[in-house]
């Protein structure tokens, strides 16, 4: 089975990724899908799933892990997906169900950007516009914690449990971006959604290398290595991981690239592309 893992700051990311193939993660936690593929056996737990846009190996394998969900007895999924493909997605589920005979019972959440959704306690996905060749969408996964007040810091744990009980306010909420998922996307998301570069770990395609594919990347919406080496002392990020390489290229012109073009980025790059992971050397 196709699919590889990342683990990065007790997050989970697995998945696979190859342009024009198909381009599906899952996320652990809180179990969360961003795009779907063709149909992966490891989305089919995911209680929410993503969608960036509708193209179709970003897409098309829905009604089947929905259809999988189902013989499996699990609970409804939530779809979070760009307003603009919602009316098309709920009929293309109720024509899977009608093939499978199936009632697939799902919500379809529109959405547009600047708004979120709330996954469980202390998660929250917040949208952010992309630019395609459709409409699209990226996504953060907002992380929220309680943290010691630093007034605090450095007490130990005896003398902060005697101030919590006298009443005092020992804690603050914090909140992070824990991880930034931009699909398919032209390099104008560095400049329409800025906080992509302060992610803990941040999901961004790297679809065309070298100069013969220059133009490619702003005539089909994806970015160039080129783009990324543009802004390369704007991440930081502990960790990226670039996804989405064109099939002409190969993963280790991927790897070579990053090391000529990006090496002062290169030690915390990962790879999710093809059939292959490895992390930067």
């Amino acid at each position: 089975m196709r699919g590889v893992s990342l683990t990065f700051d007790g997050l989970n990311v697995r998945g696979f990724s190859r342009a024009g193939d198909e381009t599906w993660f899952r996320v652990d936690p809180p179990g969360l899908a961003l795009d779907v593929g063709r149909g992966a056996p490891p989305l089919v737990g995911a209680r929410w799933i993503f969608l960036s846009h509708g193209h179709l190996d970003h897409s098309v394998g829905i009604p089947w892990v929905l259809t999988q969900r189902k013989l499996q007895g699990l609970d409804a999924a939530t779809i979070l997906c760009p307003k603009a493909v919602a009316e098309d997605l709920r009929q293309y589920i109720t024509a899977g169900g009608r093939l499978e005979g199936e009632d697939l019972d799902t919500e379809v959440v529109g959405l547009e950007t600047g708004e979120s959704w709330e996954l469980e306690r202390g998660l929250r996905l917040e949208v952010f516009d992309v630019s395609h060749t459709v409409p699209a969408l990226g996504c953060h996964l907002v992380r929220r914690r309680m943290k010691l007040r630093s007034e605090f810091e450095g007490r130990s744990p005896l003398e902060v449990a005697d101030l919590k009980r006298s009443g005092v306010e020992v804690v603050r909420e914090s909140e992070d971006l824990w991880l930034s998922y931009c699909g398919d996307s032209s390099a104008t998301v560095f400049t329409s959604e800025p906080r992509v570069f302060d992610a803990k770990i941040l999901l961004v395609e790297c679809t065309f290398l070298g100069p013969e594919t220059r133009a490619h990347g702003e005539r089909f919406g994806h970015m160039h290595l080129q783009d990324l080496a543009a802004v390369a002392d704007r991440f930081e990020n502990e960790a990226i991981v670039l996804h989405h390489l064109s099939r002409r290229h190969r993963m280790a012109d991927l790897e070579e690239a990053v090391m000529r073009e990006l090496p002062e980025l290169a030690e915390k790059i990962h790879f999710i592309t093809g059939d292959e992971l490895r992390a930067g050397e």
